[in-house]
């Protein structure tokens, strides 16, 4: 799961809230999972809503380390030349068709001579 799945309040509608920045959403999970798990070991109970959103929670920690290193890792500083998986595909297809059309117009082999 991806930081943007793991933000997505239709997927976690218990959780997750649209006004907090991505950093303060992973920081909030953490925290209310953690205080989930430790009332629970000091033998505390949830009531349904409560069970619901430490299940949620559950779910989200499995991610959890992923996406925080998603987060960092989007903070770095990128060389000038960087390319997102999303443009690197864009850009080899447009060089896919342009290699494409050069064959079409000028034959298989017009690269060889």
């Amino acid at each position: 799961m991806n930081l943007a799945e793991y933000l997505n309040p239709e997927r976690f509608p218990l959780t997750t809230r649209a006004q907090y920045t991505p950093e303060s959403q992973l920081k909030m999970d953490y925290f209310n999972w953690k205080g989930g798990q430790k009332h629970l070991e000091e033998g505390g109970t949830l009531d349904e809503q409560g069970q619901a959103i430490q299940r949620e929670l559950e779910e989200k920690m499995k991610y959890h380390a992923a996406c925080v290193q998603e987060l960092e890792d989007q903070k770095k500083p990128r060389s000038p030349f960087y390319l997102s998986p999303e443009e690197a595909a864009r850009v080899e297809k447009g060089h896919r068709e342009m290699m494409e059309m050069l064959e079409r117009k000028y034959g298989k082999g017009y690269r060889d001579g």
